[in-house]
């Protein structure tokens, strides 16, 4: 299993587990913005998911974060948060340069900047802490 559909499928246990989602059909619906099957087509193929696609899932999550201001949904805000933490924090190591990694030997002569999915992913992050 790589490292995305591990992360999609923590994810999806996590909020399975909050009962914030019931199978795996409606997490791809309504968290991915994809197909019922998305997730276990991709899973089952051992395919790539892209950058979008988990932009995608951290902007959905935050808009449900939002949605739930209600303190009675308290809860469901912590399971959320947890869950836009781990996302987060694997679309936050993509954008680091490979050289600025605790792994790398050294630095190169030239850094080159990382790609970087969408913009409205970070002005997205940025805002659910005024929640």
């Amino acid at each position: 299993m790589n490292k995305e559909i591990k992360l999609l499928e923590d994810v999806y246990k996590q909020l399975r587990v909050a009962e914030l989602v019931r199978s795996k059909g409606e997490f791809s619906k309504k968290f991915l913005g994809k197909s019922k099957s998305y997730l276990t087509s991709m899973a089952a193929r051992q395919r790539h998911i892209s950058s979008d696609v988990m932009v995608d899932l951290s902007e959905a999550i935050i808009a449900e974060i939002r949605a739930k201001r209600d303190d009675r949904y308290v809860a469901d805000r912590i399971a959320l948060r947890h869950a836009m933490i781990a996302v987060n924090g694997y679309l936050a190591e993509q954008t680091i340069p490979p050289c600025l990694k605790k792994s790398a030997p050294s630095l190169p002569a030239q850094i080159q900047p990382a790609p970087f999915p969408k913009i409205s992913w970070m002005n997205s992050l940025i805002g659910i802490w005024q929640v």
